[in-house]
């Protein structure tokens, strides 16, 4: 029997809006039941227990906001009423960058994200805007899954936005997910993010401090 509500979702989809000089918001990994926050651009943990005959049951989750990447991996010891689980949640600050007085920027964030489980895993990925739409997919029951999970966003040059992305992994025998995050832009644009995104629709200015980058396209 498939275990329900095992991959916790972290996607906090309102939140007040981040002041001028707010930190990065916190990205979070979860192994099993320890749960870590923290506001740092990367984070890479594991666990691993001895099972009571052979092998090792263990979890990984790690997030890296530079390169947008997310993954989590678990596996478990064989035998009754064993699980294992885990989730990454990764949370950034984003700006468009680009000539200003026009419209808004019409663009599209994408996570290319893909899963695997043997026996009765589970597997999904997640990607939202805090205050708007989400996008996700899971397994569905069939073993696993390969999507590009499109998210369509309107931002003024300027304009702070902040996206969830998040990948989970709840194992009876194997299971793993990853993800990587990207921009679609128009011509002549770019996002420029908190934490230094450098990935798919970054802009060359992502060297610059986001305190210089948000005092120069004010």
């Amino acid at each position: 029997m498939r275990k329900a509500g095992v991959l916790v979702l972290f996607l906090a989809i309102s939140a007040p809006p981040a002041a001028a000089a707010a930190p990065c918001p916190q990205s979070c990994t979860q192994n099993m039941l320890i749960g870590v926050c923290t506001t740092a651009a990367t984070r890479d943990t594991s666990t691993s227990e001895p099972c009571d005959f052979y092998g090792y049951q263990e979890t990984h989750a790690s997030f890296d906001l530079v390169t947008g990447q997310v993954s989590t991996s678990a596996y478990t010891c064989y035998g009754p009423a064993r699980n294992a689980f885990a989730h990454v949640t990764a949370r950034d600050r984003f700006r468009v960058v680009g000539p200003s007085g026009g419209p808004p920027v019409s663009f599209e964030a994408r996570l290319s994200a893909n899963g695997q489980a043997g026996g009765f895993g589970t597997v999904i990925a997640q990607i939202g805007e805090v205050g708007g739409e989400y996008r996700t997919v899971h397994d569905n029951g069939q073993g696993g899954f390969i999507a590009v999970l499109v998210l369509p966003l309107s931002h003024a040059v300027g304009e702070e936005f902040e996206l969830v992305y998040e990948v989970g992994a709840s194992a009876e025998v194997t299971a793993m997910a990853q993800g990587t995050l990207g921009f679609v832009m128009p011509a002549g644009y770019g996002v420029t993010s908190c934490q230094g995104f450098a990935g798919q629709g970054a802009v060359s200015t992502r060297r610059a401090s986001w305190g210089a980058l948000k005092q120069h396209y004010r």
